[in-house]
């Protein structure tokens, strides 16, 4: 206990050195939604998708996401706004909120949390007063976040969840599924909204013992969530009688190049049909690509991906005849039938809560607004959901 207690002191003191020192500029170079109140709640979606290149260090995301950032965003925005305007729910209490961009990638996750900390740190008025006093200078500080929800993948939320309960700052995770986290020991300041991987894997175990495949290839992401859940699976398998004669791990980061010998060499196990893949979006995507480049691949594997892929349209997108035939784990979420509407009838010119909006507004209609982020399409946004639906229709 004193090792953790000279630790937990010691980086608090560093992060309030950094913070004195070099003012976080560079967490500045990401936007923020903020909203003061009562309490501050913090989170961590993924607005964009993770830098194409992640083999080295790299502060430049991807290209805006829509279904696992913005509708997040918006969900989350209208939900804080509801328990506001209900009295029976917090009465006398307004929720603010502080929302970052975590690029689904790990050294942007992080970067982001610590800046939590430092509005954290900041606040004690113990070490804001050592600090003022000797330097003579205020330290500037947002009121601290109460708790942090997110960040999406398993891996991510494990590294952020390690930095914040030093802090003792609760985290709830809204789809990290990693069983790892199911470990009190170690996460005692975490809590999840969604059945961790061991379900998850009994389930995939189970669609294969239905259709009587006792003999699967197994391929996974690297990581605690491809890693363990594909373990779990491999174990219980075994259980049944279920031959698997191939198993690779592969980096989030894999090419076309990467899969493509491991296509070829599942070619040569004449038995290997179906792919058991415990795999992130990303890796069941380029999977899908290599099958479609190398001859004979098309059509002769079928598929059976976890909650990774479910039901994402960009998964398949350009690869749907490699992806025929096959299945995926979908987490319960019923549809939320007022979403929909609500989501229709935001406006890029007026949705003001929403800092990235407009810049998804233009990649997903190909349009431009005037102020905005410059791109290089010459046509002016409508602003109007309706008008782009019947274009895109007709």
């Amino acid at each position: 206990m004193e090792i953790y207690v000279s630790f937990r002191n010691y980086f608090m003191f560093l992060l309030v050195y950094i913070h004195v020192n070099v003012s976080f500029s560079n967490v500045g170079d990401h936007q923020k939604a903020r909203k003061d109140g009562d309490i501050i709640i913090g989170a961590l979606f993924p607005v964009h998708k993770a830098p194409h290149d992640t083999s080295v260090y790299t502060r430049k995301c991807a290209e805006i996401w829509e279904q696992y950032g913005i509708h997040r965003i918006e969900m989350f925005l209208t939900t804080l706004e509801k328990i506001n305007n209900d009295s029976s729910i917090l009465p006398g209490v307004d929720l603010g909120y502080d929302i970052r961009d975590s690029c689904w990638y790990s050294p942007i996750a992080l970067e982001q949390s610590i800046d939590f900390i430092k509005d954290s740190i900041a606040s004690i008025d113990s070490l804001e007063t050592n600090f003022t006093s000797r330097d003579r200078c205020a330290v500037d500080s947002d009121k601290p976040i109460a708790g942090l929800l997110g960040p999406g993948s398993s891996s991510n939320t494990i590294q952020v969840q390690n930095l914040l309960q030093l802090f003792e700052i609760p985290q709830i995770g809204y789809s990290a599924t990693s069983m790892e986290l199911s470990n009190k020991n170690l996460y005692e300041y975490f809590q999840r909204v969604v059945p961790s991987d061991d379900y998850q894997a009994q389930a995939m175990l189970d669609i294969v013992l239905k259709f009587n495949w006792t003999y699967v290839a197994a391929i996974y992401t690297d990581g605690s969530y491809g890693s363990r859940g594909m373990d779990r699976f491999i174990k219980m398998a075994k259980t049944y009688n279920v031959c698997i004669p191939f198993d690779e791990g592969v980096p989030g980061t894999a090419t076309v190049k990467d899969f493509t010998n491991i296509i070829e060499q599942l070619l040569k196990i004449a038995k290997a049909r179906v792919i058991v893949c415990f795999c992130e979006g990303r890796t069941v995507k380029t999977l899908l690509e290599a099958t479609n480049k190398v001859e004979g691949a098309k059509g002769y594997f079928l598929i059976l991906g976890s909650d990774g892929w479910n039901d994402r349209p960009d998964v398949v997108k350009d690869n749907e005849a490699a992806a025929a035939g096959g299945m995926s784990i979908k987490l319960h979420s019923p549809l939320i039938d007022w979403f929909d509407d609500m989501f229709q009838n935001l406006s890029p010119y007026s949705n003001d809560r929403n800092p990235w909006f407009q810049e998804y507004w233009q990649e997903n209609y190909k349009c431009s607004i005037p102020g905005a982020k410059p791109t290089q399409f010459n046509n002016t946004c409508t602003g109007n959901y309706l008008s782009y639906a019947i274009r895109l229709y007709f």
